[in-house]
């Protein structure tokens, strides 16, 4: 029976990451998308990204999903204040 759980330290490792970095749900990404267009400043647009780098860590999704998002609303600042 030891012998069955004797796993190499490696795919121990790749095990854990596997368990630790999951996919966004539907309702984050929601949450998500709802700040970006609720953002008021390009500030508050790069705290987002910086916020979004940091969950790319722990979560698999696709970042080109919100940098489109993120740089339509950052044209809307962009344009308002011509």
């Amino acid at each position: 029976p030891d012998s069955v759980l004797s796993v190499s330290s490696k795919e121990n490792v790749d095990q854990k990451n596997e368990i630790i970095k999951k996919e966004l749900s539907e309702h984050q990404i929601d949450q998500i998308s709802a700040l970006i267009n609720g953002a008021k400043s390009n500030e508050e647009l790069k705290k987002l990204c910086n916020n979004l780098r940091e969950l790319k860590n722990k979560y698999i999704f696709d970042l080109n999903v919100f940098s489109d998002k993120i740089k339509d609303k950052s044209l809307e600042f962009n344009n308002n204040n011509i």
